[in-house]
């Protein structure tokens, strides 16, 4: 394996994801190996380009952060979002559990 100059971790972190890593002291490279991903994938997830990231590869990074998948969710993925025009709304718990 040849010889990589290892780049000190900065401190400008945007995502969960990123301000983990950061936190943790380890850089882009290490954590797209610990996961198995390419250094390019790696770099658009910690930078909110992978708009569905899978939960398997956040799983990933929480194990190789040794952080909870939970710490690792964006605001933003806690909210409703359309998937089909048809159904615009998020169904009532209630109601739907009872149908099951």
């Amino acid at each position: 394996m040849p010889y990589r100059v290892r780049r000190p971790v900065t401190a400008t972190a945007q995502t969960k994801l990123a301000q983990a890593r950061v936190r943790r002291g380890v850089t882009q490279e290490e954590m797209a190996d610990a996961t198995g991903i390419s250094t390019a994938t790696y770099w658009r997830l910690e930078h909110g380009r992978l708009s569905d990231p899978s939960i398997r590869l956040l799983a990933n990074c929480a194990l190789a952060l040794g952080v909870e998948v939970e710490e690792l969710i964006e605001d933003e993925w806690r909210e409703w979002l359309v998937l089909d025009q048809r159904r615009p709304h998020p169904p009532d718990a209630a109601s739907f559990w009872r149908k099951q």
